[in-house]
């Protein structure tokens, strides 16, 4: 099950995708000393607020450790066992991320500490479409049903019309004014929609252009790396 979702029924099953932000390591300590002066910097904006500053120091994190990762897990009651903001750390590096799962994979992994100034992306686009696709239908108000459709019910339109052969345009004044007319239509149709309808119908949109992508893309690599002050992206479609 999800997360917690507006609009979604408890219990509701979903792929929800996990994100992560991997870096590496160079002084360990530093990371502590950093986290302290985060705090102290955050407790003064919530002074400034009004708010008591001791209040960034209530977040519920819960530390564990496994071996040599140190995993720190905010525990809301929200949140599902593997889908919560997490983060794990090891001599050389360090993972930010919404699954404790893959975080501590991705810190186990990491095998030394080599500079890179810059950053590099490995997206997939089948289990991003797959989890779209899954979250629409989970967060659908109106469920689309399948309903026969008679053949007399099927507007089929004409091959051919004399009128807009004959047109300069290509297009006759009657089939413009049916085309404008549809469009509306669809336009009323779409302002009447609420926003968890109009959120589905993007998923939807989302879904069906990554499921295209699918099936001709494996894995889209992107490298984005800064030296002498000039900043080169760099994109390799991995294909089918």
């Amino acid at each position: 099950a999800m997360p917690p979702f507006a609009g979604a029924a408890p219990g509701t099953e979903a792929d929800v995708p996990r994100l992560a932000l991997c870096l590496g390591v160079a002084d360990r300590a530093r990371l502590g000393e950093g986290w302290e002066a985060m705090l102290a910097a955050a407790g003064k904006a919530a002074a400034k607020m009004g708010a008591d500053p001791a209040v960034v120091g209530m977040l519920p994190i819960a530390p564990s450790q496994q071996g040599a990762v140190m995993s720190y897990t905010i525990a809301l009651p929200f949140f599902t066992p593997d889908c919560v903001p997490n983060l794990a750390v090891t001599d050389k590096a360090l993972s930010l991320g919404t699954s404790a799962k893959l975080n501590a994979q991705l810190v186990e992994s990491a095998t030394g500490n080599t500079p890179f100034a810059g950053c590099a992306v490995r997206f997939k686009p089948a289990p991003l479409a797959k989890a779209l696709r899954s979250l629409s239908i989970a967060l659908d108000p109106k469920p689309a049903e399948a309903t026969p459709v008679a053949e007399s019910d099927v507007d089929v339109p004409s091959e051919e019309c004399a009128a807009c052969e004959a047109s300069e345009d290509g297009i006759c004044e009657d089939c413009m004014k049916k085309i404008l007319e549809e469009s509306q239509a669809e336009a009323m149709a779409g302002a009447r929609r609420s926003p968890q309808e109009k959120a589905v119908a993007e998923l939807v949109a989302a879904a069906t252009f990554f499921e295209g992508a699918a099936e001709v893309v494996e894995t889209v690599n992107v490298t984005s790396t800064i030296a002498d002050g000039v900043h080169t992206l760099k994109m390799d479609v991995e294909l089918k």
